[in-house]
């Protein structure tokens, strides 16, 4: 398998693992070109240039309650805890298989209490000034890999 379809084979893991939490949560960064050239603009033939990182954003609000928090369903999976700070337990960011790292963005007013029981207060949460005008103009995308559709 090249490293391109490793990748993205492991993309539609991560998909599969957040299945549950997808809609609180907006696709963001390098992989938004990948989706879009496959996924909206018609099956578009092209290897849009992507990053590693898989960035999801996530709002001030959330659709329902969940049994657990992002962190505690993917502690549970196969992936990793790297350390901000060394001398800190937390907070973390997970990488899949040890090797994607899963990052999480909101906006600097958003409500601690959403960010803790959503994500979880154990994982890096990167806050960006006006990163709350980039989820107003949000769309969905059907996205499908072999066996799921997202």
């Amino acid at each position: 398998m090249t490293e391109h379809k490793r990748l993205e084979f492991l993309f539609f893991q991560v998909l599969e693992d957040l299945r549950e939490f997808l809609d609180d949560l907006t696709l963001v960064g390098g992989w938004i070109p990948f989706v879009y050239s496959r996924f909206l603009w018609n099956g578009l033939q092209v290897k849009p240039v992507t990053t590693v990182d898989i960035d999801f954003g996530f709002g001030k609000t959330k659709t329902k309650v969940y049994s657990k928090t992002i962190f505690e369903k993917l502690s549970s999976l196969d992936y990793k805890e790297h350390h901000i700070q060394i001398d800190r337990l937390y907070p973390v960011v997970l990488y899949k298989e040890g090797k994607i790292p899963i990052d999480f963005i909101t906006f600097p007013e958003a409500a601690k209490e959403v960010i803790e029981e959503v994500v979880g207060r154990q994982i890096n949460v990167n806050k960006i000034e006006k990163f709350d005008f980039l989820l107003k103009y949000r769309i969905p995308v059907k996205v499908k890999n072999k066996k799921s559709t997202y």
